[in-house]
């Protein structure tokens, strides 16, 4: 930031210790600020300037340079290209003497495979992670607070990604798949026409961007013409939202933000515990917030338990718990570095005594102190030191550790196809002779 606030300080007449106690800081904090301004949160540095009489200051004095979302470019290009190599050969293989079931298993398998991998964020309802979310992915996209009460899961996916039969960029789903025989041939469903399912669930609601906000908060208005306004029992009946955005993170990823837990939420036994366990299997890495105010307090060591045990092993191939980031969210100005670091440890020091002899081997890595304690970070998006560490973060899981467990997992998979392959005509074989 181009502004010297040292020498408009002096020139209103203030001593750091005057600017401290007029905008409840601390001198020290004054001193830090001056020498770094890109710190300073926006609100506060408008109040600063106030301070110092600068009343009507040039946007180019106090506007932050704009926060851009992670952008890790196409790590599965090369994937696809070698996915369609393969789709090419198979359909030279169909109408031949090759197994049909074999075609189609391997089918079913380049199509899963296509899937990019799911991050999920996750943490209790204060924890800050749609203010995460909207950070990684460049734009205010998901609303700042949930009500407990919805429970919606949202699904953010690239805009590319979206089928071609679908027109809108927000869908609200229901919790059951629909009964074969709910719509006769032609029939229409609300103002979907012949698009009434998406992810194999009800569509109950299509809007855009705006509507996300207005579902999530649980506003019901059964009267309203707007497609995206829900009615009661729409709304009871919802589980989750499926967003579209042109957000370059989402070329890597989709990214999943789960319903916070209450505080208080028994991970083993209430509705909390088991939607989280549910959406565990889903990830392929995982996001979790923990404020710095109660970081890794008991009920956050239960949840991410569940994660921990779900996660997949085959991403530890890369870097040990390299698909796991555990965030101290709230890390504002009024947290220096020297209590971050504190804070930061003494959670890896919890986790690790909770977990080092129990869930850690199971997932049969050699993980350390030391290393639980590098995947935790403090974020707080108006400092960009902080907002950079955790950004970088997870671009390095997304460019290099997840494409790598991935295309690992592929390989398994296909050579798992071609043994069974093999078994079979041997089988055969056997059976001529």
């Amino acid at each position: 930031m181009n502004i010297d606030l040292k020498a408009l300080r002096q020139r209103a007449g203030l001593t750091q210790s005057q600017l401290a106690e007029a905008l409840e800081h601390s001198q020290s904090q004054i001193s830090r600020y001056e020498k770094r301004p890109d710190d300073i949160p926006f609100g506060l540095m408008q109040r600063w300037l106030a301070q110092l009489g600068v009343h009507d200051p040039a946007p180019s004095l106090i506007a932050l340079p704009p926060a851009l979302g992670l952008d890790v470019g196409a790590p599965y290009a090369d994937l696809a290209r070698h996915l369609d190599a393969i789709d090419i050969q198979l359909q030279g293989a169909l109408g031949t003497d090759v197994d049909e079931d074999a075609i189609a298993e391997l089918k079913q398998l380049l199509g899963r495979a296509r899937n990019k991998p799911n991050l999920v964020l996750a943490g209790r309802t204060d924890a800050g992670k749609s203010t995460l979310a909207n950070s990684l992915l460049g734009t205010r996209l998901l609303p700042n607070r949930y009500q407990p009460t919805t429970r919606l899961e949202t699904h953010v996916r690239h805009i590319d990604d979206r089928p071609p039969h679908l027109a809108y960029t927000t869908y609200l789903l229901g919790k059951r798949p629909p009964p074969s025989d709910d719509l006769r041939p032609g029939q229409r469903n609300g103002p979907l026409g012949s698009e009434p399912t998406l992810d194999g669930r009800r569509i109950l609601a299509i809007g855009d961007h705006k509507s996300l906000s207005s579902w999530t908060h649980g506003d019901a208005d059964a009267s309203a013409t707007d497609p995206g306004a829900l009615g009661v029992a729409q709304l009871d009946d919802a589980e989750r939202v499926v967003v579209y955005s042109d957000a370059p993170l989402l070329s890597s990823c989709q990214l999943i933000d789960l319903p916070g837990f209450r505080a208080g939420a028994d991970a083993a036994q209430d509705d909390d515990g088991r939607s989280a366990q549910a959406a565990s299997a889903m990830a392929d890495a995982v996001l979790y917030a923990s404020t710095c105010t109660s970081f890794m307090d008991p009920a956050d060591l239960e949840y991410l338990a569940l994660f921990m045990r779900a996660l997949p092993h085959s991403a530890q191939d890369t870097a040990p718990m390299g698909n796991l980031l555990i965030v101290g969210t709230h890390a504002g100005p009024h947290v220096g570095d020297v209590d971050v670091d504190q804070l930061l440890s003494g959670g890896a020091q919890t986790l690790w005594r909770h977990f080092g002899e129990t869930l850690f081997p199971e997932r049969d890595t050699r993980i350390e102190e030391a290393t639980v304690r590098a995947r935790m970070l403090p974020f707080f998006e108006e400092m960009p030191a902080r907002r950079g560490a955790v950004h970088e973060a997870v671009g390095t899981c997304l460019r290099e550790q997840l494409p790598a467990a991935v295309k690992a997992q592929i390989r398994r998979d296909l050579r798992g196809w071609r043994d069974r392959q093999l078994f079979a005509i041997e089988r055969e074989r056997s059976a001529l002779t």
